[in-house]
């Protein structure tokens, strides 16, 4: 500014406008990818996202034997049973790593061992895995009701002295709060 006459400074304040504060956009939101279905389920039909607009919907990806799933267990199953009533849909997407993994039978006995009372989707060939472009076991998605993903957790939600439980079920709490 300071090479530029007092003229050309105020033809360059009108071109460039006022300032605008940026945090005022607020985090993109992207749309999530509708459930490949594999007719494959345990819990339930098939269910489709655009049926559950209006409802909040947790998606974890997860292989049945990975610690690091494992380790996430006790959450899926506390905002199953806190929010079922709430409308909130959590969903379980089995994405295999290994052999046995693949196994339809041995995802399903494994899922009743854990008590599993929500629905999953047992994604054999990795088809959702690849329409969500995920990367890693675990991963946690949180959709609002639109269908917009909100929240994502890579990995265990409490590794290492992370908080990833306390802040998806804070979005959860601010999604069934939201108009």
């Amino acid at each position: 500014m300071k090479l530029l006459k007092p003229n050309q400074q105020s033809v360059w304040r009108e071109l460039i406008g006022a300032d605008f504060d940026m945090s005022k956009l607020g985090r993109p939101a992207f749309k999530a990818p509708e459930l490949v279905n594999t007719n494959d389920w345990i819990n339930s039909s098939p269910l489709r996202l655009e049926d559950l607009r209006g409802k909040v919907v947790a998606v974890h990806f997860y292989a049945c034997g990975c610690s690091n799933c494992i380790h996430n267990y006790p959450w899926y199953h506390q905002w199953h049973d806190a929010f079922k009533d709430k409308g909130v849909v959590l969903i379980g997407i089995h994405s295999p790593e290994t052999a046995s993994e693949r196994e339809s039978a041995n995802v399903r006995r494994k899922a009743a061992a854990e008590k599993f009372a929500f629905p999953v989707l047992i994604d054999g060939k990795s088809e959702n895995w690849n329409a969500w472009g995920n990367s890693m076991w675990p991963s946690v998605y949180i959709l609002d009701r639109r269908g917009y993903m909100r929240a994502f957790w890579p990995g265990e939600l409490r590794w290492q002295g992370a908080t990833g439980d306390q802040q998806l079920l804070q979005t959860i709490e601010q999604l069934l709060a939201e108009k």
